[in-house]
């Protein structure tokens, strides 16, 4: 399966890859807004493929839920467990905010690196990412990059994990994911779109 074409999967057909595996892998959790966005115009972090971000619902008042003199938020600490041994045994910490719990109905979104829209293999694979962080968000488990909850689901489905699929080689950061369960899900969707064809 080629990696890049002249095809541009559009944000139209990016919103329905979410919806579909949303339904077909995510257990028909409610739909979330998916787009693309820029670096250059500060619609994503420079260094990130995609991003599942959270923000304050309009009406959620922080101020009582200071915590370490910071309102809103609070500092959740995570060490590292047997199991995980390219984690390297590094402590990290996680600032989180008390308004992202779901039933303070933040809003929540996906935002897709534009430059992946020509590349069916690999945005599937960002897709399934930030849409497995949005599914542990929305039924309580740990959603966080490195959270074991998260981790251990990105095993179970053969997703890439942040941590465990990068090697430091020759001075940078090189992927050793092997893409084949994405290539599976990328086909799911492709037959999907033809038994759609074929009904219209």
């Amino acid at each position: 399966m080629k990696r890049k074409n002249g095809v541009v999967i559009s944000e139209e057909m990016l919103r329905d890859m979410a919806r579909f595996f949303l339904k077909e892998l995510f257990y028909g959790i409610p739909e979330i807004p998916v787009s693309y966005g820029d670096p250059d115009k500060e619609e994503i972090s420079c260094d990130a493929a995609g991003e599942f971000r959270l923000e304050k619902c309009q009406g959620y008042d922080v101020s009582g839920d200071s915590l370490f003199n910071t309102p809103g938020y609070r500092w959740r600490y995570k060490a590292m467990w047997e199991g995980y041994p390219e984690f390297g045994g590094v402590d990290f910490g996680v600032f989180e905010g008390l308004w992202e719990n779901p039933l303070n109905h933040p809003e929540a979104y996906i935002v897709i690196r534009r430059c992946q829209a020509r590349d069916a293999l690999r945005l599937t694979g960002t897709l399934l990412h930030e849409l497995l962080h949005y599914y542990c968000w929305y039924i309580g488990l740990d959603h966080h990059d490195g959270d074991r909850d998260f981790e251990d689901l990105c095993r179970e489905m053969g997703l890439s994990s942040n941590f465990r699929d990068w090697v430091w080689k020759d001075g940078k950061w090189k992927s050793v994911f092997d893409y084949s369960h994405v290539e599976e899900y990328l086909r799911m969707y492709v037959e999907h779109l033809l038994e759609e064809r074929d009904v219209a």
